[in-house]
């Protein structure tokens, strides 16, 4: 057995070594018991392993619960230690996939669905990235703190309400713990919007400061609600409808669906919606026109293409 090598890696693992790397250097389980009722080593969880006498951290019990569970992430409570999101209760909370381990000693495990994108790498261990973060710990902390760490994470631009906003939107699905709570402090943190017109006039004056073409303003379409609904704004050459959405986020959460439902039926038609809230159009004014120029451009490319 390869003692020295065995201890180098753990050091480089925060004190942890399982069973995929102990085949590596010719220690099979049976091995490793034996190590463990000498005393020399300690094991944390099945065909996971430490010296004996390493220190108690954060750091080694995080390693150890993604050693025995590879696909997790770190998530909800030490999600937001490792972002170092203040004012959170302390916990080892790992989210899993559906269908996955659901049992881990001195662990939480929260089965959730974790798209790639979810994810982000941190200190060399798989995490909830900060938004995800922040709209999950609505199932674990109160409302008060839970708004406090999304104002912090907000103020110091870690993050956006945006962003947080659009990432509710992906998860919030009924009956998911946490997310009515994560709902109220979202719609608490909600700035009374401007009036329809007032947020019309702000869009026509970020198009024309970025030299974009004005679109046509409040068309309607005979497909759309029996020709009763209109669209806030039309550019006819590219086949591009723009939405405004000035509503307060409880709204915009409650009406989700029926606007999806809006979007599809446009696609029916050849046409592309674009939507931008109050929020996005004020604090990413400039993400917004540079996303919005490069949709006209591709629209226009696309007609060249396909007369």
């Amino acid at each position: 057995m390869d003692v020295a090598r065995i201890a180098r890696h753990a050091s480089a693992h925060r004190g942890v070594f399982a069973q995929p790397f102990l085949d590596t250097v010719g220690v099979d389980p049976s091995r490793a018991a034996h190590e463990v009722r000498a005393g020399r080593w300690i094991r944390i969880h099945e065909g996971v392993f430490a010296m004996a006498g390493t220190p108690d951290s954060f750091g080694l019990r995080a390693e150890a619960a993604l050693a025995a569970i590879p696909t997790a992430a770190l998530g909800l409570r030490a999600a937001a230690t490792v972002h170092r999101v203040e004012a959170c209760g302390s916990g080892l909370d790992l989210v899993v996939p559906p269908g996955g381990r659901n049992r881990l000693e001195g662990v939480r495990i929260h089965q959730a669905p974790l798209p790639d994108h979810h994810v982000n790498v941190r200190s060399g261990w798989r995490v909830t990235n900060i938004e995800r973060t922040l709209v999950d710990l609505g199932k674990v902390e109160s409302s008060t703190v839970q708004q406090r760490c999304i104002e912090d994470a907000v103020i110091d631009r870690r993050t956006t309400m945006a962003r947080i906003e659009a990432m509710f939107g992906e998860v919030a699905t009924r009956g998911r713990p946490g997310i009515a709570r994560t709902r109220t402090v979202l719609s608490r943190l909600d700035p009374e919007p401007p009036t329809e017109s007032e947020l019309e006039a702000m869009f026509l004056r970020a198009v024309r400061r970025r030299s974009l073409a004005v679109p046509q303003t409040q068309a309607r379409f005979d497909w759309l609600l029996a020709g009763a609904g209109r669209v806030d704004f039309w550019y006819p050459d590219e086949r591009v409808i723009v939405e405004l959405d000035g509503r307060r986020f409880h709204l915009r959460a409650a009406a989700f669906e029926s606007d999806r439902r809006r979007d599809l039926l446009a696609l029916t038609h050849g046409i592309q919606t674009v939507r931008i809230t109050h929020r996005q159009l004020t604090t990413e004014t400039t993400v917004v026109m540079s996303a919005l120029k490069q949709v006209l451009r591709d629209r226009q490319l696309q007609a060249q293409r396909c007369p």
